[in-house]
């Protein structure tokens, strides 16, 4: 049987179906009071936004006659007839907003126009509207939200902790800053200031608010138009690139979206200085005609179509392309010593870092933070060194294994778990040598082992670090002090986690509002004390939504323990080798790096005597 929907019913569902969230409601009153022309807007919350929501600005305010409807649904002074959403300048213009947020909240909004005397005020309780009343009041307006679906427990239900809802909320005024600076925004959650803007109409100053001086230092400030679009935009350097796309932030005529076509055209321009699944720092507005998109193509208004999408792209790409290449960014040695937070290399590139492969345990307390460094053919102790390698050995040698040899000449890959093998290998082998400074040669009876000294130092340190956090004993160092200053996601990822971390080795101390200060790593990625690596880590948490499993967990941090093993191009002493070689032969399963490479080879004398024309079959 087909029944008609009675009207609160209907009300709530619809309600629901536009303020998902608190941060829908802050989201929605900013806008307005941006189509208000205010020049400060100030937020406050608490928990969450579910216990209260206040937003106050210096706006034009609403007139009395006017304050009857605010609460009415589909109320608004935006738009006059279907025609003119597709000339829509302001933020909004439907007038669910305030009829949705009166009907799932206690509500009341205080007002006053420049012209008027007074200021009035007019409260919703639950969808039970007031008559309009005197109220003290100053120019501009202000909405306060409090008990946020108390009347709608399901929807209650699947809000997330006070903690996420809250920094959901941040990270859109944030974004709003960011799209407006002209405008002062001032956020204050559970009586706590945490975000202000000046209003200056610098965007680099929100840049230096939110990111901090040294992704300041390292950003440029554009200003191009492009036949017709414009384009106001701050990039970073490649070498302050990220391993997510949180901080590619996209607008149109300030309003934030996420476009694929703008993405690609942004990754597009940097492709030729940065590494594959690495993604440059880009906040980028579009101003264009209002006629030449179309924002109605998602209920939040988070797409849009462009009607030459050609243009748009040929904006953005040459914009960036062109100031990246006056800017002269291709890497080299000096990038690495001027910015070490983020250490990046060109795709031909090879990084070196030299370390012992000994045991760590091996060296006392002043040792354990040495690594070599080549000087005339000699190694020496120095402090911490990065050399870089333009000869690419590992690709150059898989390009010509590709090219030049059939299926018949590729050796055998060992991939047989075999217990004997192993115990033949450890007691009978003979080291034959190392070549290109990248593959040892060992012998064995009748047969050669070649081994990549990286893919099997990867794999050496996956197996020990991975065995530390399973079995929750990880051996820790103490490091010198690094100051992280983060994005509020990444903080709120680090907060969120303290425990797991704690437990991983890490000796982790908040130090303002998104800084965080670390001064203990575990013992067997020493080297992870590097900026570069810590943000690896915390951006593999911050690629997911939610939590998954803790051995998931480990499995993800244990991989970038690979980035401390020893890289190819890297001459080794015949200490380290026989350590190396040892350690290897010691797993249950040698046989592959963790990323799925072979880490040994192996060649028959009959392979030899084939190649040589001494057997013909």
């Amino acid at each position: 049987m087909i029944k008609i929907l009675n009207e609160e019913t209907i009300n709530k569902i619809a309600a629901g179906e536009v303020i998902e969230r608190p941060v829908n409601i802050v989201k929605e009153l900013i806008e307005n009071s941006i189509d208000a022309n205010a020049t400060r807007i100030v937020i406050k919350i608490a928990e969450g936004g579910i216990k209260n929501i206040t937003v106050t600005d210096n706006g034009f305010g609403i007139d009395y006659n006017d304050m009857k409807s605010v609460f009415l649904s589909h109320a608004t002074s935006k738009i006059n007839n279907i025609n003119d959403i597709y000339q829509i300048s302001s933020y909004g213009f439907r007038g669910e907003a305030l009829f949705s947020i009166g009907i799932a909240s206690s509500a009341y909004i205080v007002s006053k126009t420049e012209k008027s005397n007074n200021a009035y005020k007019i409260s919703n309780q639950y969808g039970v509207l007031s008559d309009v009343l005197i109220s003290p009041g100053v120019d501009g307006t202000t909405v306060s939200i409090n008990d946020l679906f108390n009347n709608m427990p399901v929807r209650k239900k699947f809000l997330k902790k006070n903690t996420v809802e809250a920094s959901l909320i941040k990270d859109m005024i944030e974004k709003m800053a960011l799209a407006n600076p002209n405008i002062s925004f001032k956020y204050v959650e559970d009586d706590i200031e945490k975000f202000s803007s000046s209003g200056d109409n610098n965007l680099r100053n929100i840049i230096y608010t939110l990111y901090g001086k040294e992704i300041y230092d390292n950003t440029f400030l554009i200003n191009n138009n492009y036949n017709g679009i414009k384009i106001n935009a701050i990039i970073g350097k490649p070498s302050l690139y990220r391993n997510n796309r949180n901080d590619e932030i996209f607008f149109v005529n300030k309003r934030y979206i996420k476009n694929d076509m703008i993405k690609k055209s942004v990754e597009s321009a940097y492709k030729p200085y940065l590494l594959m699944h690495k993604f440059p720092l880009s906040i980028i507005n579009i101003d264009i005609l209002q006629d030449t998109i179309d924002v109605n193509v998602h209920p939040q208004k988070l797409e849009v179509r462009f009607t030459n999408e050609n243009l748009v792209y040929e904006a953005i790409y040459n914009t960036i392309k062109n100031e990246l290449e006056k800017s002269n960014l291709i890497l080299n040695d000096g990038d690495y010593e001027s910015n070490p937070m983020f250490i990046t290399k060109k795709e031909d590139e090879e990084e070196i870092e030299i370390s012992n492969i000994k045991s760590l345990s091996d060296y006392d307390d002043n040792n354990l933070q040495k690594t070599y460094k080549k000087e005339n053919d000699e190694r020496i102790y120095n402090k911490p060194y990065i050399e870089n390698k333009k000869n690419n050995i590992e690709n150059n040698n898989s390009k010509n294994n590709n090219s030049n040899n059939n299926e018949k000449n590729i050796p055998n890959i060992i991939f047989n778990d075999d217990k004997k093998l192993k115990s033949d290998i450890l007691n009978n082998y003979k080291y034959v040598g190392q070549v290109f400074n990248t593959y040892i040669i060992i012998e064995c009876k009748d047969k050669i082992y070649i081994i990549d000294q990286h893919a099997a130092h990867e794999k050496i340190n996956y197996e020990k670090f991975l065995m530390q956090l399973n079995s929750g004993i990880v051996e820790t160092q103490k490091i010198m002090p690094i100051i992280l200053t983060l994005t509020t996601a990444e903080y709120e990822t680090v907060t969120e986690n303290m425990e797991y971390f704690k437990k991983a080795g890490f000796h982790i101390e908040l130090f303002g509002d998104k800084d965080i200060i670390v001064d203990s790593v575990p013992l067997v990625i020493l080297s992870i004390g590097r900026k570069e690596l810590l943000m690896d880590m915390i951006d593999n948490f911050s690629k997911e939504k939610t939590l998954f499993g803790y051995d998931s967990i480990n499995d993800k941090i244990a991989s970038i323990s690979c980035k401390t093993a020893i890289k190819g191009n890297t001459k080794l002493l015949d200490i380290e080798v026989k350590k190396l070689i040892e350690e290897l032969f010691s797993l249950d399963n040698p046989y592959n790096c963790p990323h799925g490479r072979p880490t040994i080879v192996e060649m028959t004398e009959y392979d030899f005597q084939k190649k040589f024309k001494r057997v013909v079959n």
